[in-house]
């Protein structure tokens, strides 16, 4: 495990094409240099060539998406663009939405897509940023507290999780208890006494041990056809935002609430701190902690190589394309603290072990299920 890449602290290992602002410009180059780091041995003859700035409609032509099998996501209810629906109508309505939105919307500017929301009814858009920016200081003090005594396993994947609750309920002492980002931004919310309905939308559904924080979780695809049906699609707004910016910086957090300052600390070849990509690594550290080791360190583990590599995005040959148009929409981070944490507000969870559902040969079918998407 020593010898696992980890990814960079930011939210891809690219860095913006051009500077920060000049997206807004709406130009963009003839022949656009390809992003560091995309070296890859894979063919890119058919990818998209990496944008310089947000181009305008048609100038894309996305690879064509097949549907992620519905029985490897993680749980949700089959009514839930319904529910959003519902809840839209009945208002007022905050929306929770992770930054990887605008790569779903792309090439739509990030102010055509909040222009686009607005106008379809939502009241405030909050940024799971947030959520990574709370959860970052919990995991900083689990970091701080038990640096080299004990193993930590941390994943933002609901996938994940209820595996282990299934599978390896041995490893659920060692489950970092810390509720994932949407979540705590949720708890945050409801802390600070916000009353109006909240729901969400991205790739994975914030519900954990059966806590629902939100009246419906919808993909972005469901988003793409709610706002179709309110005749907001983002394309067709204004480039000029007409709503009060959300706050999108970070300070503390990389993408998914890891702690900046963990990052820093740990070595490329760290001994205590470990990222694994792929669902088959649970079955190893089952073993690992069994034959006695406990001390591991902290451990970040997903089912994919970060949010932009889930299958709902595409191929995994444009991972670092999808990265470049996130790089684009990133703003740059904060001088100070982006959000306070109010008193008394709790983000943690224990996780329960549920009786399985799911066959013993489980971890094969999702990860052939995973490589027939791509």
């Amino acid at each position: 495990m020593d010898e696992i890449d980890r990814e960079q602290h930011d939210s891809g290992d690219v860095e913006p094409v051009v500077p920060p602002a000049a997206w807004r410009d709406g130009e963009r180059a003839s022949d656009p240099e390809p992003p560091a780091g995309a070296e890859t041995p894979v063919d890119h003859s058919a990818s998209p060539a990496p944008p310089d700035s947000f181009a305008s409609p048609g100038e894309l032509e996305p690879s064509p998406i097949e549907p992620f099998p519905a029985e490897f996501e993680a749980p949700r209810r089959p009514d839930e663009l319904e529910a959003l629906r519902t809840s839209v109508n009945e208002g007022p309505v905050v929306l929770v939405v992770p930054p990887e939105i605008f790569v779903h919307f792309y090439p739509a500017t990030p102010d055509q897509l909040l222009n686009a929301l607005s106008k379809a009814g939502f009241d405030q858009v909050y940024f799971e940023t947030l959520g990574d920016e709370l959860v970052a200081l919990a995991y900083l003090r689990l970091w701080r507290e038990n640096h080299e005594k004990r193993t930590w396993i941390r994943s933002t994947s609901p996938l994940v999780v209820e595996y282990s609750r299934e599978k390896h309920p041995e490893l659920l002492p060692y489950l970092a208890p810390v509720v994932p980002p949407a979540m705590a931004l949720a708890r945050y919310l409801r802390a600070r006494r916000e009353h109006r309905t909240l729901v969400y939308a991205g790739f994975d559904f914030p519900e954990v041990n059966g806590e629902r924080l939100f009246a419906a979780a919808v993909s972005f695809a469901e988003l793409e056809e709610f706002l179709d049906e309110r005749s907001a699609r983002p394309e067709d707004q204004s480039p000029l935002l007409k709503t009060l910016p959300p706050e999108r910086r970070r300070f503390l957090s990389a993408a998914g609430g890891l702690p900046l300052a963990m990052l820093d600390e740990e070595r490329h070849s760290s001994r205590h701190f470990h990222q694994l990509r792929g669902l088959h690594y649970l079955a190893a550290l089952s073993r690992q902690i069994e034959d006695g080791g406990t001390r591991l360190g902290f451990i970040d583990i997903l089912p994919f190589d970060g949010a932009l590599d889930h299958p709902s995005f595409g191929r995994t040959e444009e991972l670092y394309w999808r990265r470049s148009i996130l790089a684009l929409a990133e703003p740059p981070p904060a001088d100070g603290p982006v959000i306070d944490e109010p008193p008394g507000l709790d983000l943690s969870i224990v996780h329960t072990p549920r009786p399985s559902r799911l066959p013993y040969d489980a971890i094969q079918e999702m990860e052939k299920a995973l490589e027939d998407v791509r």
